[in-house]
Parts: C-alpha cells; structure tokens; sequence
C-alpha cells in the first residue's frame, strides 16, 4: 500500500514522542526525511527541537493534491530521465533511460521514502513501462524493438541486502557472459508478431494478462491485451494466441494501469507530451471492448507511468518534475472525469497536439 503523508498543520508537537515517532508521517519533505539521523540525536534535546521547528515551519502546499515525496535527486545526479513505476515488497522501483547508456530500475523505500539502491538493467532500451506478477515474482519492462523482457524477481531480492547496492547485469553482457544472465526469462512477448509498425511504450500485468500499450503521438493507439502462461519448469513464458486481443485507446498514452473498482473492471491510462498539461483517460473493460467513461486532466506536465495499490488509488510518475509522485484515489478520478474526450482547455488540446507532431518530426 502507497503511504500518503497527512498536511504538515495536523501535526501537534506537543503530542510528540521524540523517542519513537515516525517523522515520514508528518509529511516532511526528502531534505528532513533521514530517520537514522534523527534518531542518532534524540538525545540531545536542543538539536532534536530545533529539527522539529524547522519541519513543521514548511506550509502546507496550496495544491490540494497529495504528493508523495520520492526524492529524485539520485536519478537527476546520475543524469536519468524517469519513465514508469511499480510496487514490490514495500519498495518503490522507478525505471529510467539515458541515451547511449544502460537503462536502470531505481528502488526507495514507500514508508520512509528513502533510496535504497539501484539496478542497472542488460539493456539500452526507453523502459517506459514495468509491471509485476506478484504470483510468479516476475517482473516484466518494455525493452527494444517492441519487445517486453521478464525477469526472475527472486533473484533480485537475494541479492538487494545492502544499503545504497547496485545490481549491475550490463557487465554480463559487455563480458559476453550470457549464461550468467540467469536473471532473465525466457519468452516470445513482442506486439511487433501482430503489428509489424507497433512497438511496446507501457505496460501492465492484471489478473493473469500482459497488457501492452503504443504510442501515438498524434492518433489512436492501441492496447494488446495477451494471456500469459508461466511454465516453471523451463523458466519460460508463452502467450495462448487465441485469448489475444486488441482495442483502441487515446493519442499520447504513456501508462496504463488496471483495477476492478465497484465490481468493473477499469482502464487507467496517462496522456501527456512536452509542456502541456497531462490527462487521464478511464475505460471500462467489458467482455468484448473498452468503453470510454471519461477523461480529466491534471494541472501539471510529465505524467509517465502509473500504478494501482490495493486501496484503488493510483500513483503517478513525472518525467522531470520538482513534484515527482501523485496520488488519486479511483472514487476521485471518476467523480471528476468528464465524458468528452477533448480537453476542457482548447489551448491544452491544441499544444497537446502539436507537441505530437513536433514529436514525430523529431522521431
């Protein structure tokens, strides 16, 4: 579950107790967030005081939106640009690309917020989107050439034990070492073998199926929605051809998520390019189609991958924003979209457009 931080106000200090109080609860920004420290000086009186006025003088934000603070300074150190999110064991894994270099997963901690580590993945691909099959510790990340990769999650987890670790799988593969590459499952996942000019952006793992979302910067994409079968045995996934289906979806969609709220199953996509501010489309899935129920827009740029907790509230990722997380609850979401699938700012709609020809232009 996405912890979200009460407004700093709420808090009483005198209620406070210095020697066991969980200072992530009170909605501290990542510069006050490092717990170990704090707890270090409790001793000293003085110190811990003056940490605690300097926290809650920080006023409340005037969006009424609650953000999660992830701290993005490792990624903007290291010169990575944020691209999807999914939810693993209590940890936070953020895929990032940089151009010419190995592509990453960034891991934080959801309670404390804090970076634990890094993996840098055996490829150079856009990864814009990562998803996990909890049942089977797969995780899966769009990769190149309309591939999805899958990889072994156990793996992974026996060897983050460190603070601050790097699981690096590049060097396997600059060394040639392809038979150490035990990490990675085998599988034919790929939407090119239905769509030769499609190529996967985002994607997310529900109820035993991969879905796969294109991009399209100007028109209609496409959703691939595939029926996986996971055999243990030779650590290998197929897809069962005939469950496979595809619909349309919006222009500009940069992540997807499902969930069954209200006893319906819904899609949640993102949809945002350049400057302009970002939207969120919701579709209904029905046994043989999506129906659009309604788009709302959010009042900020960059809105990349998301994600659905079990309390039915979505987290959002930015590409490149000083407010990296958003939470919205699906009650939210839908008492706020409207049926239109135009913006209800024009202006939006149009930069929103053009920014999908510069887009193409470019590419």
């Amino acid at each position: 579950m996405y912890y979200v931080a009460p407004p700093v106000k709420e808090v009483i200090i005198k209620e406070i107790d210095y020697e066991d109080f969980d200072f992530s609860k009170m909605g501290v920004t990542f510069e006050y967030t490092n717990l170990l420290e704090i707890k270090e000086v409790k001793d000293k009186y003085s110190k811990l005081k003056e940490k605690i006025e300097k926290i809650t003088s920080i006023e409340v934000p005037k969006d009424p939106k609650p953000y999660m603070r992830i701290p993005y300074i490792n990624i903007k150190k290291d010169g990575y640009t944020v691209q999807s999110i999914t939810e693993i064991d209590g940890k936070m894994l953020i895929s990032a690309y940089k151009r010419k270099h190995y592509s990453r997963l960034y891991i934080y901690n959801i309670d404390t917020y804090s970076y634990e580590g890094k993996i840098i993945l055996d490829n150079k691909a856009h990864v814009g989107g990562i998803s996990f099959d909890h049942t089977n510790d797969i995780l899966y990340i769009t990769g190149s050439n309309g591939e999805i990769n899958s990889y072994d999650y156990k793996i992974i987890r026996e060897l983050n034990n460190e603070k601050n670790y790097t699981i690096n799988f590049s060097d396997r593969v600059e060394n040639e070492e392809e038979d150490q590459l035990e990490i990675k499952i085998n599988n034919n996942i790929n939407v090119k073998n239905l769509d030769k000019y499609a190529e996967a952006s985002t994607i997310y793992y529900y109820n035993n199926r991969l879905y796969v979302a294109t991009f399209n910067p100007t028109g209609k994409g496409y959703l691939y929605s595939y029926k996986v079968n996971y055999n243990k045995e030779n650590k290998s996934i197929s897809i069962i051809d005939e469950h496979t289906k595809k619909y349309k979806i919006g222009a500009r969609v940069q992540g997807i998520a499902l969930t069954n709220y209200g006893n319906k199953d819904y899609l949640v996509c993102s949809q945002s390019i350049g400057i302009a501010n970002s939207s969120i489309l919701i579709y209904e899935i029905t046994e043989d189609d999506l129906v659009f129920v309604g788009r709302t827009y959010i009042n900020d740029h960059g809105l990349e991958g998301i994600a659905i907790d079990d309390d039915n509230n979505l987290v959002g990722i930015f590409e490149n924003n000083p407010r990296p997380i958003i939470v919205l609850s699906m009650k939210e979401l839908l008492d706020e979209v409207s049926s239109s699938l135009l913006d209800v700012s024009p202006g939006n709609e149009l930069s929103s457009y053009l920014g999908g020809v510069v887009y193409r232009l470019l590419h």
